[in-house]
């Protein structure tokens, strides 16, 4: 379970990136202050994305692997965790080709590709009953 807590957080961080981004188009003529901060957020978060991506894909293969072998398949979160983990090693397929490519295509199928990881997470959590709606 924690390993499946710790992948959250490091996708949800890798993911930041695209929201820190556009919240300092949106600042652009606002106080240098903020401004400044949201600029160095979004260098530190886009210097380290990478190395985010592999440590999410670590742990939520790890966290996969675990419980594969110890639920039963019957079970909705198994089926979740299933879909989850596909969109995880979609995500990190997507995003080495865009390193390789850095083509705006592949960049677009990679974010493209994150909002299903995201969608599949969040029914993940869902039937865990870490959230509900």
């Amino acid at each position: 379970e924690t390993l499946g807590s710790l992948t959250r957080l490091l996708i949800f961080a890798a993911g930041s990136l695209w929201v820190v981004k556009n919240i300092l188009v949106l600042l652009k003529g606002k106080p240098a202050s903020i401004f400044k901060v949201m600029k160095q957020l979004f260098q530190l978060l886009k210097k380290y994305h990478i190395f985010i991506g592999i440590i999410a894909f670590t742990a939520g293969t790890s966290h996969g692997i675990f419980f594969l072998l110890n639920m039963p398949f019957t079970s909705t979160v198994y089926l979740t965790g299933i879909l989850t983990l596909i969109g995880l090693y979609l995500v990190a397929m997507t995003g080495y080709q865009y390193s390789k490519t850095r083509k705006k295509t592949a960049g677009l199928i990679h974010f493209i590709v994150v909002l299903f990881l995201i969608t599949a997470l969040l029914f993940h959590t869902t039937f865990l009953g870490l959230i509900s709606f």
